[in-house]
């Protein structure tokens, strides 16, 4: 059963996942040229055979990823999850403002691992700097069907938990959803908690 984050917890990660969000925002805003807001507005701990029940939200079957890992005293994997739909609604905005093709499919991948490194890496900084704590990252993967090529390899074969923060893009008059995810192992979950609160005696 996954270890509970308390509620105070719970509101410090998602203040570190925003924080985060942000300023990958304004990264890409200033890449596109676009106003792009980022809010993750809730967070949970889930065990990953539950996971594919949570990303169902997203409203499709059809999900595509990236994928972060990193590691040092704290480690697991990151990912941006997206619908399809959505994925090709801002890699199609790449390619225009960035790119300025109309064509994206052979730039997809690409696209889809330069903007999810982009908010994986600010919010994995994130938490590095406020718990000043040094993670390595590896280098970005790209999974076309996360389900098959990703989750159901790995999702029997793993005890770790998944911390989900739902994530909402407004990008001009557009909504794109998607989902960052941390896999955790138990270890590094406890080990993230009480970095989590050593950094809330530091503030309150």
């Amino acid at each position: 059963m996954p270890a509970i984050l308390s509620d105070l917890q719970q509101e410090v990660l998602k203040e570190l996942m925003n924080i985060g969000a942000n300023e990958s925002a304004n990264i890409l805003s200033n890449m596109l040229n676009v106003q792009i807001d980022l809010d993750v507005p809730n967070i949970k701990v889930i065990h990953p055979k539950d996971l594919l029940g949570e990303l169902a939200a997203l409203g499709s079957q059809e999900l595509t990823a990236v994928n972060m890992g990193f590691r040092s005293s704290l480690s697991g994997t990151s990912q941006l999850v997206f619908t399809q739909e959505s994925a090709n609604k801002l890699v199609q905005m790449f390619a225009q403002e960035v790119l300025q093709v109309d064509e994206f499919d052979e730039i997809k991948s690409g696209a889809l691992v330069e903007i999810g490194n982009i908010i994986l890496n600010a919010v994995l900084a994130t938490f590095s700097n406020t718990f000043k704590n040094e993670l390595e990252f590896f280098v970005p993967e790209y999974f076309e069907n996360y389900k098959k090529e990703f989750y159901e390899k790995i999702v029997d074969y793993i005890d770790d938990v998944v911390l989900v923060g739902n994530t909402v893009f407004t990008i001009k008059e557009l909504q794109v959803a998607g989902d960052i995810i941390i896999y955790l192992n138990v270890t590094s979950l406890d080990y993230f908690k009480e970095l989590i609160d050593n950094y809330i005696k530091t503030i309150i």
